[in-house]
């Protein structure tokens, strides 16, 4: 905690624990996102605390669904980014560089924007298949959380 207030870094934050901070300090916790292969992507701040905040400058981000088409705002999907800090490769065992194929980087990770711009992340796009539905258990977890208390769906192989 520096400067009066909190970050998180590494992981969603949950709706839980920024309200029993925010309760104990008296401050909000600002979220931010960013992966090694595309450096920082969004951040909160004081004057926008909302989710991670909007992307920065020069970075884009797009939300889309299984077809790869843009979700509309407050619908989940992958995020997909392209960004100035984008790695140029993965290093390889012989020290080489393999190059991106790309330059959007799927992170796998799946959120959603709010009216205001604002980029909400909800977890890994890990998926559960069952009955014909797509369910990804931190998104279930992040919603099931907004009764107060903190939630873990741990998906179990049932034959």
């Amino acid at each position: 905690m520096q400067g009066g207030r909190g970050g998180v870094g590494g992981a969603p934050v949950s709706s839980t624990f920024a309200a029993r901070f925010s309760a104990t300090f008296g401050l909000p916790v600002l979220d931010g996102y960013g992966s090694n292969e595309a450096g920082n992507i969004a951040l909160a701040s004081l004057d926008n605390p909302e989710g991670c905040g909007r992307p920065l400058d020069g970075v884009e981000v797009t939300i889309v669904d299984a077809d790869g088409s843009p979700v509309p705002i407050g619908s989940t999907g992958e995020i997909i980014v392209r960004s100035p800090a984008m790695m140029v490769g993965y290093l390889a065992e012989d020290g080489t560089v393999a190059p991106s194929a790309s330059d959007e980087y799927h992170t796998q990770d799946l959120g959603y924007w709010d009216t205001k711009g604002n980029l909400y992340v909800v977890g890994r796009k890990y998926a559960v298949h069952r009955l014909g539905h797509t369910l990804y258990p931190e998104s279930i977890e992040r919603r099931a959380e907004a009764c107060g208390r903190p939630v873990k769906v741990v998906a179990l192989d049932d034959e």
